[in-house]
């Protein structure tokens, strides 16, 4: 079965485990058909990645992880594909962002730190965008709510931080 496996003939080492598992129904044949099953859910979740189908390998390798949930590459695996899905999902929050799309960009950085908590780009960028949405949101309600009094206040303020008042010498 390794040997199988070893030389990436997974659907024939499925195959044989299966043989076994009929033969001989143990704690053997059964270990020795799981592991056949998670070789190639872990070899199909890469092929996926590869292809940037990275929500179906993502899904395709965490099956892998509950038939061995100690193995390091199945862990490997999955924490490099929650990695690329995390930095996809970062760039694209971060063109929302650059468009000023600020509650949209907080939900794509919210889904990258989904994927990836250590993501700091991420976690900037959400704190960041949400602090603009919502003063874009309370800039809104304030000019909305006040109208031609806000321009007014503004002018005023405007004009008195350019006055200089000359001291007494």
């Amino acid at each position: 079965m390794a040997e199988l496996i070893r030389l990436a003939r997974y659907e024939e080492a499925i195959r044989v485990s299966a043989e076994l598992v009929d033969e001989a129904p143990g704690t053997e044949s059964f270990a020795q058909h799981r592991l056949a099953r998670a070789a190639w859910l872990l070899d199909r979740g890469r092929a996926l990645t590869f292809d940037d189908k990275d929500h179906e390998a993502l899904l395709t390798l965490e099956q892998a992880l509950v038939l061995e949930p100690e193995s390091e590459v199945v862990l490997m695996w999955v924490g490099k594909t929650r990695a690329k899905i995390a930095m996809v999902l970062f760039h694209e929050g971060f063109d929302l962002h650059s468009s000023e799309e600020y509650a949209a960009a907080t939900e794509k950085y919210t889904e990258a730190l989904e994927m990836n908590p250590a993501h700091e780009g991420a976690s900037r960028g959400r704190e960041l965008a949400s602090r603009q949405s919502q003063y874009r949101s309370e800039e809104h309600t304030l000019n909305s709510s006040h109208g031609v009094i806000s321009y007014a206040v503004f002018c005023l303020k405007k004009k008195t931080t350019h006055t200089h008042t000359p001291s007494p010498a």
